[in-house]
């Protein structure tokens, strides 16, 4: 049984200009960020961008979260073009797609217990109540142990 494509990158590329000048900047390069980056992800799998430093890990994940907009390609959700939609699309858009960031001092607040930063995104997004987040959050710990 084929699984659906939940999120697809084709062709990703961003390029960052490197410019001369301070109040008459000029363009006199730019930087490969990310180039021509391919993959998708099945429905109900993980990917894991792992890289040595510098090689677009970050800018991919950027423009994966409409942080940065890419030079070309494109980034599609459930086969929409993440990059064209606005208004409520965009706001769902925010609201199904996030990031845990590698930082765990900016990721993890040692004033909360982790059930409670787990369950903060369902109570935030308002997809349920906080017991029944919690209920969840408890699933869900229990099953990766």
């Amino acid at each position: 049984m084929e699984q659906s494509i939940l999120l697809q990158a084709q062709d990703l590329t961003k390029y960052f200009p490197v410019t001369k000048g301070l109040v008459l900047q000029k363009t006199v390069g730019w930087v490969q960020a990310v180039d021509h980056v391919n993959f998708a992800i099945p429905r109900g799998k993980t990917l894991s961008l792992v890289g040595e430093s510098g090689c677009g890990k970050t800018t991919t994940a950027k423009l994966i979260l409409r942080l940065e907009q890419p030079t070309t390609g494109q980034i599609t959700l459930d086969g929409l073009d993440v990059h064209t939609i606005d208004g409520d699309d965009l706001k769902q858009y925010h609201t199904d797609v996030s990031a845990v960031f590698q930082d765990p001092w900016s990721s993890l607040s040692p004033r909360m217990r982790v059930r409670d930063i787990i369950s903060e995104a369902l109570v935030v997004n308002q997809k349920v109540s906080k017991n029944e987040a919690y209920d969840r959050v408890d699933e869900l710990l229990v099953q990766v142990g």
